[in-house]
């Protein structure tokens, strides 16, 4: 049997929720990871995407190339549709969206990983 932690005694358990350290149910830290692996996620796409411009290698997502163009620099347009991404992540993770988060943390580790095939090809066509 599993228990929740609902208060300062004993008698504040019930069944429900698996708890670490009896502070925090495991749905609780699993729906924070998601939105912290989000975030993360945002970071390296930023980072990653900042290293293959700098390599001379073009952005390769219309709506990027587009945002980054407008804006007379690619660290603003770069960093404005970051900072939409991350409030999308934040409002879906306010709403209990997390299936949706989860499926965003999957699609960014491919781009991630898509800029990291690109950062090695555009290293080794130099």
């Amino acid at each position: 049997m599993t228990y929740q932690y609902r208060g300062g005694s004993k008698r504040g358990l019930v069944s429900g929720a698996r708890v670490h350290n009896k502070q925090m149910p495991t749905a609780i830290r699993a729906r924070a990871g998601a939105l912290h692996y989000f975030l993360l996620l945002q970071c390296l796409d930023v980072l990653t995407t900042v290293i293959f411009l700098g390599r001379g290698v073009p952005e390769g997502n219309p709506l990027m190339a587009w945002s980054m163009a407008i804006v007379h620099g690619p660290w603003l347009g770069l960093i404005l549709a970051k900072s939409a991404a991350a409030l999308i992540g934040q409002y879906c993770y306010r709403t209990g969206r997390m299936t949706l988060l989860r499926r965003a943390n999957a699609g960014y580790l491919l781009v991630v990983g898509w800029n990291l095939i690109a950062i090695t090809a555009g290293a080794l066509t130099r």
